[in-house]
């Protein structure tokens, strides 16, 4: 790769990028994102992050500020987080007053209706997206939530396959195909894929 990291090898970059990816990738897989697409993820975030690492990673005596490693691991967390927002959520609300907590300036002082169709139909493609951890609820309310996971989020689910293989055209759909089953791809065909997914899910937000 012909990579310069202050205080550091290439070899020693690759070794510290497979422990960044052993702890993140399996925790932002969703969608028709696999684990092996989110490992490729992390490599394209590190490499466009490593950057501010090159230009501030060393003090006055050449050794580096902060460990390799926790740099990568923290920044690389942080852009899997804004990549998964992206492409799950859409970031172009109806209404800038409601959005910005200044409903007050609405003739009712309300948050309108349309802010709060759009913000429900987020949030509900976001926990399709990653679910909460269940071992997080309190046992009075377990029983519900558990009865309402295993049916309203995996309906939704269907529902949402079922749009996407419907927009997904014939010449892609054995790309989605190997996507779905966790096989590699070529990249071009993957953006295309990836691009009518993101068309599907922006149709279903409120305008």
């Amino acid at each position: 790769m012909g990579l310069k990291i202050p205080g550091h090898t290439e070899a020693q970059f690759l070794a510290a990028m497979e422990n960044v990816v052993a702890r993140l990738a399996h925790g932002f897989v969703f969608g028709i994102h696999t684990l092996a697409d989110m490992r490729q993820q992390c490599y394209i975030e590190a490499l466009d992050i490593l950057p501010k690492y090159q230009t501030g990673g060393l003090d006055k005596q050449g050794k580096p500020k902060r460990a390799l490693e926790n740099f990568l691991y923290v920044a690389v967390k942080n852009r899997l987080k804004n990549f998964r927002r992206d492409n799950w959520m859409r970031n172009d609300p109806p209404c800038a007053l409601c959005h910005d907590g200044r409903q007050s300036e609405h003739p009712d002082g309300q948050v309108c209706a349309r802010y709060r169709k759009w913000k429900t139909s987020n949030k509900r493609k976001s926990n399709l997206a990653q679910p909460g951890p269940i071992d997080t609820v309190p046992d009075e309310t377990e029983a519900s939530l558990r009865a309402e996971s295993d049916a309203v989020p995996l309906a939704e689910m269907r529902e949402l396959e079922a749009k996407i293989d419907a927009a997904m055209p014939v010449e892609l759909r054995s790309t989605y195909l190997k996507m779905r089953a966790g096989q590699p791809v070529l990249k071009g065909p993957r953006l295309q894929v990836e691009e009518v997914v993101r068309g599907v899910i922006g149709g279903l937000s409120p305008a």
